[in-house]
């Protein structure tokens, strides 16, 4: 004999009211300068927090890699740590990667990208929706905006 079936019916306000969490979504990292061999970690953790804010597998890794784009710039060319910013909103993905230099980053256009140094930006800009870098008097921050869909 089979146990009798239940079901439940989730009332239309709790099912809004989940929809609009899962449209709103964060992460905050901060990766020591002295500590480079966590990037690795922090990658994986774009990556799965991309997954999990509903970015299909092939934009996911585009995230991840750009985090780990503009982190490694961030750890080469300042002397302070990284900060890493995941926020999820209506469908897109802000990633902002801040650290200590104020100098704006070199090939933020990709005319530099023909060398050894100065594809990373260039990589960023051909897989995000926008890229835009703000420099303050403590640093400089670099937004890179995603689709998830």
């Amino acid at each position: 004999m089979n146990p009798p079936t239940t079901t439940v019916t989730v009332p239309e306000a709790a099912r809004s009211r989940r929809s609009r969490l899962r449209q709103w979504r964060s992460l905050a990292l901060t990766l020591p300068a002295d500590r480079p061999e966590l990037l690795s970690v922090f990658r994986r953790l774009v990556y799965a927090h991309a997954i999990g804010c509903g970015a299909q597998t092939a934009r996911a890794e585009e995230i991840e890699l750009s985090a780990s784009e503009l982190l490694t710039n961030a750890l080469r060319y300042s002397d302070g740590p990284a900060r890493l910013e995941l926020s999820v909103h209506a469908g897109t993905l802000l990633l902002a990667v801040s650290d200590t230099s104020t100098h704006s980053p070199g090939g933020a256009s990709g005319s530099s990208a023909n060398g050894e140094h100065g594809r990373g930006l260039h990589i960023v800009n051909k897989l995000a929706a926008a890229v835009e870098v703000s420099v303050y008097p403590w640093g400089k921050t670099v937004f890179a905006r995603f689709w998830l869909a």
